[in-house]
Formats: structure tokens, sequence, C-alpha cells
């Protein structure tokens, strides 16, 4: 698993937020922009998670360990994101919307209901 750097974000990336042992799945719905606050540059984009619901990520560089860090896979094995399902997803040749459709079906978890 490999950490994802906002500034690359772009609109259809589907990653991952890990933490206290959660795993939360996402695909970004535009692309990351730039802003200043202060002195600091901030990268911002929004996302929606399969359960529909929409966030804003935004992370400030020199800051980056106050917010969420994002990975190309889960980083933890939990009751939801078994050890299947997260060897499943290393598997994947290509990491789209179609695809993790699929797998997460496969899984009897819930979908993606965004069409980019």
């Amino acid at each position: 698993m490999n950490t994802v750097e906002f500034k690359s974000i772009k609109r259809g990336d589907i990653f991952w937020e890990s933490e206290y042992g959660q795993n939360v799945l996402a695909v970004a719905l535009e692309d990351a922009s730039m802003s200043l606050s202060g002195e600091h540059i901030q990268w911002s984009f929004l996302a929606q998670l399969t359960n529909n619901k929409t966030l804003h990520y935004l992370s400030t560089e020199g800051l980056t360990h106050y917010g969420p860090t994002l990975w190309t896979s889960p980083c933890y094995s939990n009751k939801t994101h078994t050890k299947d399902f997260i060897n499943d997803w290393n598997k994947l040749k290509s990491v789209n919307i179609t695809n993790v459709n699929k797998l997460l079906k496969k899984h009897k978890l819930e979908e993606f209901k965004v069409t980019l």
C-alpha cells in the first residue's frame, strides 16, 4: 500500500482513508485544487463515499500530519474489509469504478452510486 498525494488527485481517482482500525473508500468528484491560507499551500477536493455521502478533503503542505492520509489500498483488516477482500483488492489490475463495484458486490459491500 502506498500513500496518495493530495495534489495528485484527479476526478475519478479511488482511494482509501484508514484511521483507528477503520477504512473508508472514496472516489474523487473533482481534481484537487490549490489555494493559499496565509503562507501555507492547501490542496482540497470533493469525494463521494460508497454510502453516497460527500466529503470535502483538505490538506495543508507542511502540516499534513494534522489531516487525513490517503492510501492506494485499505490499511486494516476488519469485519467489513476482510483479509480476503484486501487480497482481492490488491489483485485489481485497474482501479476504476466498474472494477471496484464488481469487487464490492462480490464481497456483499455497498457499491459506489456515482457516475463519472
